[in-house]
């Protein structure tokens, strides 16, 4: 009775050992489990830094082309005036030598005319 007795005990012990080695796997992966969770959520809350991060960037850069495309049209603008301003000076220019051949036409004349009036004092003279 006493064998039988030792032997159930020595099963029952060897079951316990064994049922221990179970509930300690068990508590592992809970606490894997619960460090996997954690983790989790915590690469969760990355992702969701990295989309608000993608959605600044995004709102930059199309912050930064709105401002390339009215820099642009700026450049544009100036680009016309120069064009513009650059006529105005070449007709100013060409005004400037018309204005300069008609002075020099006058003076030629003026001179033509004081000759003239010379050689007409000249006659006078002659005739007196």
């Amino acid at each position: 009775m006493n064998k039988i007795i030792g032997d159930q005990a020595e099963t029952l012990e060897s079951e316990r050992k064994k049922f221990l080695k179970v509930i300690s796997i068990k508590n592992n992966e809970c606490a894997k489990m619960k460090d996997f969770e954690s983790m989790k959520k915590r690469l969760e809350g990355q992702v969701e830094e990295l989309e608000s991060k993608q959605k600044q960037f995004k709102r930059w850069v199309e912050e930064h082309e709105s401002k390339e495309e009215h820099f642009e049209g700026r450049v544009r603008e100036f680009e016309s005036r120069e064009k513009e301003l650059e006529g105005r000076l070449k007709e100013h220019e060409s005004n400037e030598r018309e204005y300069k051949g008609q002075v020099n036409d006058l003076v030629s004349k003026r001179n033509h005319f004081e000759s003239r009036m010379k050689q007409l004092e000249l006659k006078e003279k002659q005739h007196e």
